[in-house]
């Protein structure tokens, strides 16, 4: 029904050279019954069926067994009914006509109604579609009153099941009953957005929502309605949030999509909505008129196009949790970057600014007013849109554990093959790299070659690294603790790995497969390896594969001797061990040949090379064994001892 505000739209008129009337939900045609409605009911009398109640005659009716006491709705025993309406319809309304006798039995006093798109109701998935309850009949009962209900967010049902929780009954009567004259069912075949969104006409073509009348916590506003495009969210004058009467029958709004056609959010428009989180806003938007967002609370990030030229005072005054608000133009006026009391836009909890708002920051072109806004209120911090967009939280899927402070990567987006995996996100150390932290990126193509492990990280969990066949280098950070279960497995193209002392765990698998991994630096002084004691099937470093039935050869595992990695080599002797000492030496002492072993040919040229022989490949500096600065017959004695004594 169309609303005569005639003396408000001629005065909007003369201001605005627009012609805007209000329509409501009302104002469209309510929608019709639903027709050729079949029915089954779970407990019919004879004399009484289903079809009685789905007959279009209130004369007749459907009735539960007589004289039974079948019905139970403590455990839902025969009180569900359903209504095949079909076809597919918007449901939007549900009527029920009790039987028309002034007595008190059988009537509908509480129920839930539910909906499915499936045509066999024995094996359907059913969506609750609302609860009634406290259902009257008169003052004691015997009245014959019709009821009804409104769905305000109507979808589609092709059967509708009525599970009745109570009725009235007869004075004395142990037994409950249920009965109905008629059980009416409204709807279209397509949606009607009007049953959800008020609006004003502004113009000839354009609307402007005024109310949501939908229950969507998910909203998603429409580009056009009833023919006409959506252009502005908010009415002209008013301090009443389009979503306020949603939200106060507890509709908590959590986020709103807005089209490109709005080029206007006016005053108040989204004003307390505690739980809104997220919005999108138009790109095609212009403007952002006073105490918009005024305390939404919830909302954490605000990202404004360049094509909006002024936000209003108080626009997101209140919002405590917004910490993130992206400005992309340069001359989008802020009220109030040069600022007189109760007219800033963003960073204080109330109007009168006697609250900050601390951790913000604000993301904007240099030299804008966005940073000249910051300027005048400095616990804003300000970032430019290039920062912004390159930082590693972009990067990174990841988890946050506010209790523990702390952050874990979970899958890596970017498409740098050569990785610095970040030691923050969002403040908070990241302490873990997760399973298969890289297999998508790999799998898209992403070919990484190196990463770098910052010092925060403690566990490289299964199969982080996993099939990274790519891989040339690791650089392990200073706090890794444990390599769980195939972090590295199958990463043939690894070569070398260092790991830090800090390192004292290596499951089982960790290293399995890396073909040409040849040289594994352990510094840890007491590491446990899998498997230094090794049963088959767990050893950490090795093999090919996990059965243990092919060798890598070539292997050297170095590390402090005595400890589980020396054992690890005597367990596997196919891998060499050498001291951490002799390695960042550059070789075993005595070992002038360079392979990596003490023979018997090591003493031999260090006596050749003492009487003046010719030698060949000769390591000068590996010949010294006793490091007493001469390479002498002791030399080549202590070599011999060392043969003896392995």
């Amino acid at each position: 029904m169309l609303k005569k505000m005639l003396s408000v739209l001629m005065a909007a008129s003369m201001l605005l050279s627009v012609f805007a009337v209000s329509f409501t939900s009302a104002s469209a045609a309510e929608s019709p019954q639903i027709t050729g409605v079949t029915g089954y009911a779970e407990s019919e009398d004879p004399t009484r069926v289903m079809g009685d109640a789905v007959d279009g005659n209130t004369e007749t009716f459907w009735h539960t067994k007589f004289n039974s006491n079948e019905v139970n709705f403590e455990t839902d025993t025969k009180n569900s009914y359903y209504l095949d309406l079909g076809a597919e319809y918007f449901v939007d309304k549900f009527e029920y006509v009790p039987k028309q006798r002034a007595d008190k039995n059988g009537k509908i006093t509480d129920f839930e109604l539910y909906g499915t798109l499936d045509t066999d109701r024995e094996s359907a998935e059913w969506s609750l579609i609302t609860t009634v309850n406290g259902w009257t009949y008169g003052t004691s009962g015997e009245g014959t009153e019709s009821h009804s209900v409104e769905i305000a967010d109507p979808k589609p049902w092709r059967m509708i099941k009525i599970t009745v929780k109570g009725s009235t009954k007869n004075d004395g009567d142990p037994n409950s009953f249920i009965c109905a004259a008629e059980f009416r069912v409204f709807g279209t075949e397509e949606p009607s957005e009007v049953s959800v969104w008020e609006y004003e006409e502004v113009g000839t073509d354009s609307a402007r929502i005024t109310k949501y009348n939908g229950t969507d916590v998910n909203v998603v506003i429409p580009e056009t309605i009833d023919g006409r495009t959506v252009s502005s969210i908010g009415a002209m004058s008013t301090s009443t949030s389009v979503f306020k009467e949603a939200y106060d029958k507890g509709v908590m709004i959590e986020s709103v999509e807005m089209p490109d056609t709005v080029v206007l959010i006016n005053q108040h428009a989204f004003r307390g909505i505690a739980s809104l989180k997220t919005v999108n806003l138009s790109q095609n938007l212009t403007e952002i008129r006073t105490s918009a967002f005024l305390d939404c609370s919830s909302l954490e990030k605000i990202d404004i196009p360049a094509t909006v030229t002024d936000i209003g005072n108080n626009a997101f005054i209140g919002c405590e949790a917004l910490k993130t608000v992206i400005i992309r133009g340069k001359n989008t006026y802020i009220n109030n970057e040069g600022a007189s009391a109760y007219t800033a836009a963003f960073g204080f909890m109330e109007i009168s600014q006697k609250t900050k708002i601390e951790g913000i920051t604000m993301v904007g072109v240099e030299k804008s007013f966005a940073q000249r806004y910051t300027t005048t209120y400095p616990h804003i911090a300000f970032m430019t849109i290039e920062d912004y967009e390159t930082r590693p939280e972009l990067m990174w899927e990841y988890t946050i554990n506010e209790s523990n402070k702390e952050a874990r990567v979970t899958k890596y987006l970017g498409n740098d093959v050569n990785v610095v995996v970040p030691d923050k996100l969002e403040g908070y150390d990241v302490v873990a790299i997760e399973e298969y932290t890289f297999k998508d990126a790999y799998d898209k193509g992403v070919k990484v070659e190196s990463v770098v492990i910052p010092d925060t990280v403690i566990f490289i969990r299964d199969n982080a690294f996993r099939g990274l066949d790519s891989l040339k280098s690791v650089t392990v950070g200073n706090s890794v603790k444990t390599i769980n279960r195939y972090a590295f497995r199958d990463c043939t193209g690894l070569e070398i790995i260092d790991l830090p002392a800090s390192c004292s765990t290596l499951s089982d698998g960790c290293f399995i497969g890396c073909a040409n991994l040849k040289t594994i630096i352990i510094r840890s002084e007491n590491p446990f390896i899998d498997n230094a004691g090794a049963s088959s099937w767990l050893a950490a470093i090795g093999f090919m594969d996990i059965t243990q039935n092919e060798k890598i050869e070539g292997i050297t595992m170095v590390g402090v001797p005595g400890t589980n990695t020396e054992k690890y080599t005597q367990k596997y002797p196919h891998i060499n061990f050498m001291s951490i000492e002799d390695y960042e030496r550059g070789g075993i002492l005595g070992d002038v040949n360079g392979d990596d072993e003490l023979t018997v040919d090591d003493a031999t040229l260090i006596q050749m090379y003492i009487v003046g022989m010719p030698v060949e490949n000769f390591n000068v500096e590996l010949a010294d064994v006793n490091e007493d600065g001469q390479i002498s017959i002791y030399d080549a004695t202590l070599v011999q001892i060392k043969i003896v004594n392995k």
